[in-house]
């Protein structure tokens, strides 16, 4: 995605105009319209529309903005970062994301509540002076740092190998339905009525696997429905997921794994696991077969990772639903 494409496309959407948005980026009206045409060729989507009131979103459109603004947000951290780590207060944070010693291990963020305990209890149990950093973010992002070596182990969802990298199975996880137990109707362990659930808002984690695996989202909600939903609330914490399912506002898919610190207290929503004729995502411990850093990264990934599939095939085990 070329950046200047980004930026005339945020710059238009702001400014509802060619004209000033052309003169707030020092570009003639023929360049900046240029720029868009080729931003909408790449997605094959209309992001802009004329009228008489000036240049307004489309639907594809506004979508897309979310997701700029994001990206250039991030962008603009970083480069605030990079600009400023040689202040006191900036330089620490910095240098744990730039060390080239020490163990960096990523960690899906959708299940940092279920797993980050299990995680530090297995590494502290394998050598307790080993010096690591947790990096936390979704699956794609994990896959992509490992590829370019700057994390040593990761867990996270992946259906797919990355060739080149070492992927261990931890999980072939569930899908599991979850509503809130006060002002919906009871959905029957076999899902003949629920059709009930339709018409009410769907809670989607944004960045999640269910969105990355888009096979596994949509062909759950055919066999239910036929249909898509069409109402929704978008967050991006796991936490705010349940915590609206639990408070009634709206139902939802989610990974039996990402309820694993949830399997000693009572659910606060109703869960049915949707079983294996439901699509599944694989979890994977995924490492950088490279033992020449200050600890041996293969070996401790197949220690973690040989701890980790145990516990977790007895918590899925033990977690109720069919």
């Amino acid at each position: 995605m070329d950046f200047e494409e980004l930026q005339s496309f945020m710059v238009v959407a702001r400014k509802k105009s060619i004209s000033k948005a052309a003169r707030i980026l020092h570009v003639t009206q023929p360049t900046l319209s240029m720029r868009l045409q080729r931003l909408e060729y790449r997605l094959g989507v209309k992001l802009l529309e004329r009228k008489w009131d000036g240049v307004h979103l489309t639907k594809h459109g506004q979508f897309f903005l979310w997701y700029s603004v994001k990206v250039l947000q991030n962008m603009e951290e970083a480069a605030t970062l990079i600009r400023r780590q040689e202040s006191s207060e900036l330089t620490r944070p910095f240098n744990a994301m730039t060390r080239s010693n020490g163990l960096k291990i990523g960690i899906d963020k959708t299940l940092c509540p279920a797993l980050v305990h299990t995680i530090i209890r297995g590494i502290h149990k394998l050598n307790s002076d080993i010096d690591y950093t947790f990096i936390t973010e979704y699956s794609d992002l994990m896959l992509d740092l490992i590829e370019h070596q700057e994390l040593q182990i990761c867990i996270c969802f992946s259906n797919e190998l990355v060739p080149g990298i070492e992927a261990l199975p931890l999980l072939d996880d569930e899908m599991a339905l979850i509503y809130p137990k006060h002002g919906y109707v009871q959905i029957r362990e076999d899902l003949s009525n629920v059709a009930e659930l339709r018409d009410r808002p769907f809670v989607l984690l944004s960045g999640s696997p269910l969105i990355n695996f888009r096979e596994v989202v949509g062909q759950a909600f055919l066999n239910m429905y036929g249909v898509v939903p069409s109402r929704y609330h978008i967050v991006d914490n796991i936490q705010v997921l349940l915590d609206i399912v639990a408070q009634g506002a709206g139902y939802s898919f989610v990974m039996v794994s990402q309820l694993f610190h949830l399997l000693e207290q009572q659910l606060p929503f109703h869960m049915i696991r949707l079983g294996r004729q439901y699509p599944t995502v694989m979890l994977r411990l995924v490492y950088v077969k490279d033992d020449s850093g200050a600890f041996p990264v293969e070996q401790i990934a197949m220690q973690l990772h040989a701890r980790l599939a145990a516990e977790m095939s007895v918590m899925s085990a033990r977690f109720p639903g069919r």
